[in-house]
């Protein structure tokens, strides 16, 4: 994997940011037209209209889709402006949250739920947001790779003494304990986690008791 320099991952971001802006204001035309429709429907609603019906269930389904469709272009913009700064001070559940909720598709491709297990404790880290979430993305896909449809990924975080670690594990249909984390520790992405894993004074390990991978964060 070739290192990225600092200065494309911002020129990304920037973009990506301006984008989701722009998105954003589509979305809220969207909004506002599907909801002069339902006014206008609902001041005529007493005349005999014989598609009221249907109209109400697009108007219904437009509004839905507008807000997921904000959601997403909210968690975006946040994620492309990961870059900004080489360190900062994050929440980790809202890091890992965020990430989770923009590559749950491809969980959902293969027929995989992702669990994200809430901490009601501060998890609070200074480190670089792109490699942090570089690393976290690496050894989720490297799970993904290896689960069935039915399959549960779950995510954990804690805080012990100093050390903030996050849990990646999984159920399901899945071969033995060790051979999985063999396979984990085998797939193209786990000399990149190390790698990304040093850069950031973090440590990975493969979880046989879990299924799956822990990461350590000083």
């Amino acid at each position: 994997m070739k290192e990225t320099d600092p200065n494309e991952a911002l020129f990304f971001g920037k973009v990506t940011a301006g984008i989701t802006h722009e998105i954003q204001n589509v979305l809220a035309i969207i909004k506002e037209s599907s909801g002069l429709m339902e006014d206008i429907l609902m001041m005529n609603r007493e005349e005999e209209f014989k598609f009221l019906d249907k109209f109400q269930d697009t108007i219904l389904m437009l509004k839905k889709q507008v807000k997921r469709g904000v959601e997403l272009t909210s968690a975006l913009n946040k994620f492309a402006h990961s870059p900004d700064k080489i360190e900062t001070q994050i929440n980790v559940l809202d890091a890992v949250g965020r990430l989770v909720f923009l590559i749950r598709r491809l969980a959902k491709l293969k027929a995989v739920e992702i669990k994200l297990l809430k901490n009601n404790d501060p998890l609070v880290l200074t480190t670089n947001l792109v490699k942090f979430q570089m690393t976290f993305f690496l050894c989720l896909e490297s799970i993904l790779n290896l689960t069935k449809k039915g399959c549960v990924i779950n995510i954990s975080s804690e805080k012990i003494d100093s050390q903030i670690i996050i849990k990646i594990s999984c159920q399901g249909d899945l071969p033995s304990s060790d051979i999985f984390c063999k396979s984990i520790s085998s797939s193209y992405q786990w000399p990149f986690i190390l790698q990304t894993c040093r850069e950031i004074n973090a440590t990975a390990e493969t979880d046989i008791e879990a299924n799956g991978i822990k990461l350590y964060f000083q």
